[in-house]
């Protein structure tokens, strides 16, 4: 009879284990809805901010201007190819301007290409002991064969070659992320 409570006792705590997991991933889920219902509320409210003429659009000069506001100096090509990206799957004839909901998917997408590339750099600074921005080509060459998944050296060699802009044998990483990212 010990053996069969053992048995329960321990399938009591599998099921204990299984259950808080299965809590500490709705809590996950409840945080990551809250942060992204916050941010819909955050993008609302600069999005009124720079609608300085009320008209409930954001044309390219205005979301540049957010666009700064939030740390980000793009191009004006950069921004017409954030507002194309939103505007190419909606039925509009207007590719100059974008109302609150494509300006909060426009956001949205942002942040996550963001935090990729942000993860990217992340990686390259571990190998930047000095603190300069700069890595020495062959130390990259190295990670990405290292790393990477079915990574042909040649394409490697000719990526560095392209990001080597000073032909010095060392890689601004932050740059050679954004070649990565088609940036």
């Amino acid at each position: 009879m010990s053996n069969n409570n053992n048995f329960v006792n321990n399938d009591n705590s599998l099921n204990n284990i299984i259950q808080s997991s299965s809590s500490l991933d709705e809590e996950e889920d409840e945080i990551e809805e809250n942060y992204v219902e916050n941010m819909k509320n955050v993008y609302k409210i600069a999005f009124e901010m720079f609608d300085t003429e009320k008209t409930n659009y954001l044309n390219a000069e205005q979301l540049t201007l957010v666009m700064q506001s939030l740390g980000y100096d793009l191009s004006k090509n950069e921004i017409e190819d954030m507002m194309f990206s939103i505007l190419k799957n909606e039925k509009t004839k207007n590719y100059d301007r974008i109302n609150l909901s494509q300006f909060q998917k426009l956001m949205n997408l942002w942040r996550q290409e963001t935090d990729v590339f942000e993860e990217y750099l992340e990686a390259f600074r571990v190998f930047d002991d000095a603190g300069t921005g700069i890595i020495r080509k062959e130390e990259i060459e190295k990670i990405l064969i290292q790393y990477g998944k079915d990574v042909n050296k040649e394409d490697i060699k000719y990526m560095l070659n392209d990001a080597d802009v000073n032909n010095d044998g060392k890689i601004d990483y932050k740059n050679f992320v954004r070649l990565l990212l088609n940036k």
